[in-house]
Parts: C-alpha cells; structure tokens; sequence
C-alpha cells in the first residue's frame, strides 16, 4: 500500500511545477534516516543508518521546509546527525524523478566515509517519501571527495559497510604529485600475514614510501614510528625526532607533509581527527603549522586536476592562524560556460572553508557582489561594511592582500580595481603589486 501511495504522490508531484513540490507523508508522519551509533549496525540488513519517525508541520513540507528540519539533526537516542554542523541547504532543482540539492562548502570538509554515510542518509530519507529516483548533492563551490557532484539512486545503494569489518581492506595512501602542489592517491591492501593494525600499516606505508615513480614521498627521511593509538574518533600518532629534525624547508611542502598522514588516517571509519606528536611531545609548530591543534582531513588538497572534465588549477592566497604571511593554496576549480576563471577564483575565496587553521579573510569579512573585466584590467564590487570589518590594520592588509595575491596569479590579470558598494577601495603602491615578503617561503 505505501508503494502505492509513493508511486500516485511522485506522479502528482511531477504534475504539480517545480518549487511547490511537497514530499509524500503517512500518517505516521515522516522517517527521517541518520547514522546509527551502535557500531554492530554495520554489519547488519539496514547498515548504518536508521530512521526516527517525524511528524511534520503543513508548512514545512516543500523540500526546503522538509530539509530544514532533517538538517536540525535526530531526536531519537542512538542516531546522530551526520552533516557539518550548520549545514545550510542553499538551493534545489527539480526535473522529473530528479531532485539536485546544493549546499553551502561545509559539505565538503567531511571525509570520503563520512560523506557516503551523509549523502545515503539524505538519498533515502528523500527515496523513502519523494518520488525522485535520482538524488544529486553538490556543495556550493567546492568538489566533493573529488567530484563535482554526488548522484544517488537505489539500484546502487549499499546499506551496509562490509569494509568496515574487513581488516585487510584496500586504503588510500596519499603522496605528493610531481610539482608538489596536490596529494595523489595510491592504493595498498595489507597482507593476511601482517600483524598490525590499519592505522599502523597506513603509517609505514608513508614512510617507506609511493610505489609510483610519479609519486613523491612525504615523510622525512629517517622517521620511525613509535606508536599510534585511537580513542573516541581521535588518533594520536608519535613519530621519531627525525620527523621534527629533517621537516620540509617551505610551507607547500609541510601541508603535503602532514595532509599525507592526516587524509590517509581519517578514511578509516574509526578516526575524525588526527594529533601528531614527536617523541611523545606535543609540536606547537611544525615549520607553521599549529601540530598541537586536532587536525582534519581536507579534501581540497586532493588531485589530480582532470582538465578533460573542465577543471583548471588555480592558487587561493589565504592566511595561517598566527602568522603575517600567505600561504598558496592549490585549489581545483571547475570552469563554467557562464563564468570566467577570474570569477570563479574569487567566488573560491570568498567561500573558502576555514579548517586546521587555515582562513580566507574575504570569507570572513565580505561579499562579492559582481566582478567585471576589460582588457587585463578587473573591477571587483564588494558589498557595504568590508573594510569596516576589519578591527585592526594588520586584518586590513591581510584582507586585501589576499584578494590581491590570488588575482595577481592569473594570467590574464594586469591592473586590479576593486569597489566598496561604489566607493574606490584605495591601493596604496605595497598592496597594489605583491612582493616577496607577502608570501611563505
């Protein structure tokens, strides 16, 4: 019977336009599917998700209004939300038996697992009442675990986990590319005869290095391991003295340093964060990097750039928590038929996703309201209040530094001019062309 009724609600739904479209309900009320606690589940018919039953106001059944209270996470004990906190849903496109959901950037700082585990969560719960066979999410601006979308539809749906429960699983080790701008993937599985754990097998892998010639190795030469332990999603990981005696010499190559250990270490179900400490001993500061702080996986550092499929490589100049200068963060963006690169860039920055200390002051201060080019020349309108949020003059330099900088590193780009809800945002001679001392080595 609830077939029955799914199948004349889609048919309805198609029928009825686009926005005004309503999901179907019982008179149960609407099942709701998040993760499931018990850590048994994922092992069992309905994996690990389960659903809670919510009855849902009038006005809150369009998908938006649906979407905003499922985002609000689960009321039941033993679920919990696996979505970014404060997730925000940004935007839906409805063809028929098709439903795309686009989400601000947060979406993308979830782990390869984590995402499966979220985007499955939605897909049912949608599948369940709406009528759309195909459930597409995307994040505003960033790729997620790679792509450029997530497309879902119940034929390929799996409920259950099976690697979790399979010790020699393949894992993902990543390794720095040639030019040392993104982590490349390698693939590896543990042999049976290998009596160790998958944190320590990820870890000894890194260090002995990439099987690829094309692969460069992160770890510096010497490290040993000396333990690695995890406890309520947090993995503590101590290498020798040599980590801290032979580090990179320049900031790019710290980040694929650490991002190498940290991104192979949170694919696994069991790990969210990752401490690094040398010789048992917390490191405040690797070369700039805060090594005291949990740190998390970051996608965006992930390659290659597949310029067949229209992504380009670009570089965002953001800033480091606790130091003056920018770092260069190689990003992929994907090209647009109604988009230039240029604008494409500056929408990255303006909606770069602080993590592990990273931070664009743009995303934090300001909005972009149009961007307009003519003749090497660019002409940026930003919205009212930019510069008032800057509370001091180093945040001040550092905000239009950044903007400088990242436009400056396209080619096209000659002379910047950039506006204030009309008003000329003045350059003073040291921020109109960036200079060495801008930069980390």
């Amino acid at each position: 019977m609830r077939r029955l009724l799914c199948l004349f609600l889609a048919m309805l739904l198609m029928l009825s336009g686009c926005m005004g479209q309503s999901p179907a309900k019982t008179e149960d009320g609407v099942l709701f599917y998040y993760r499931n606690a018990d850590e048994k589940a994922y092992f069992s018919e309905t994996g690990i998700m389960a659903a809670e039953n919510r009855t849902i106001r009038w006005e809150q059944q369009s998908i938006a209004g649906l979407m905003e209270v499922y985002l609000q996470g689960p009321i039941s004990p033993g679920l919990s939300s696996p979505f970014p906190k404060g997730l925000r849903l940004l935007e839906t496109r409805i063809l028929p038996g098709e439903i795309t959901l686009i989400f601000d950037d947060s979406l993308s700082s979830l782990s390869a697992v984590g995402l499966r585990v979220a985007a499955g969560c939605i897909a049912r719960t949608l599948w369940e009442y709406s009528g759309y066979e195909t459930v597409i999410l995307q994040a505003e601006s960033q790729l997620l675990d790679g792509e450029e979308q997530l497309v879902l539809r119940p034929a390929e749906f799996v409920l259950s986990d099976n690697s979790a429960g399979q010790p020699n699983a393949p894992v993902r080790l990543y390794f720095a590319d040639p030019q040392g701008r993104f982590l490349m993937e390698e693939q590896r599985s543990k042999p049976a005869d290998i009596a160790m754990s998958q944190q320590e097998y990820i870890l000894r892998s890194l260090i002995t290095g990439p099987q690829s010639e094309s692969l460069s190795p992160t770890i510096p030469r010497g490290t040993m391991l000396l333990s690695v332990s995890v406890q309520d999603g947090a993995c503590l990981v101590d290498f020798s003295a040599e980590f801290r005696q032979n580090r990179p010499e320049q900031e790019l190559q710290e980040r694929m340093t650490i991002f190498s250990v940290v991104n192979s270490l949170t694919q696994l179900e069991e790990i969210e964060t990752v401490e690094i400490l040398v010789e048992g001993s917390p490191v405040e500061r690797y070369l700039y990097l805060d090594l005291a702080q949990p740190l998390t996986e970051d996608s965006r550092l992930i390659g290659p750039v597949r310029s067949g499929m229209g992504e380009f490589d670009a570089t965002l100049y953001v800033c480091l928590n606790g130091e003056e200068k920018l770092a260069a963060f190689p990003m992929r963006l994907q090209e647009t038929v109604d988009a230039a690169r240029v604008e494409t860039v500056l929408k990255a920055l303006s909606v770069f996703h602080a993590s592990n200390g990273y931070y664009s002051p743009l995303a934090q201060y300001g909005k972009v309201q149009s961007v307009r080019t003519e003749e090497g020349s660019i002409h940026v309108e930003f919205a009212e209040g930019l510069m008032e949020q800057c509370k001091t003059e180093a945040e001040r330099t550092a905000l239009l530094r950044s903007i400088v900088a990242t436009l400056s590193s396209l080619d096209e780009i000659d002379d910047i001019f950039l506006y204030e809800d009309g008003t000329d945002i003045p350059l003073t001679p040291e921020l109109s062309r960036p200079t060495g001392d801008w930069f980390f080595p």
